[in-house]
């Protein structure tokens, strides 16, 4: 039997035997990790972290003038996101803001990006919103009844 050795992260634990396709397939999954990462490593912006955090303030009070103020300023906003990867949508979103939505997306706001934390989109996070507000979908209800 070849000698293995342990590979560990926080999730699972893997040994793998040192053979000539082990090493092939380890050096071929740090190759597609190190490429998904440069895929979806943020963008450098060129307006500062303040114009970002007040974009995402504007939409969470559903602000619809002051969004339209900065993102017609700084367009590179529209789909940045935050430390979760949501962006001003997804906030819009969640508080109900509909006018903030609406403008959002005529400016070019992707409709379906998704979060980092759930993989939600802008959708989903209205959804939640409803929710926290005792809302539910209608096939619920009909399973309720």
């Amino acid at each position: 039997m070849s000698r293995g050795r342990d590979f560990t992260c926080s999730q699972f634990s893997l040994v793998v035997p040192l053979t000539a396709p082990a090493v092939a397939w380890l050096g071929y999954s740090i190759f597609l990790a190190q490429s998904i990462q440069q895929r979806y490593t943020p963008k450098t912006w060129r307006c500062s972290w303040g114009d970002f955090e007040k974009v995402i303030e504007a939409a969470q009070r559903g602000n619809v003038a002051d969004v339209t103020a900065i993102v017609h300023g700084h367009a590179e906003l529209i789909n940045r996101r935050d430390q979760r990867g949501a962006t001003a949508l997804h906030h819009a979103a969640f508080g109900g803001h509909r006018g903030v939505v609406q403008a959002l997306v005529e400016q070019g706001a992707e409709i379906n990006a998704r979060d980092h934390e759930f993989g939600a989109t802008p959708a989903g996070w209205a959804i939640e919103y409803l929710r926290e507000l005792d809302g539910f979908l209608a096939i619920e209800l009909d399973d309720l009844a």
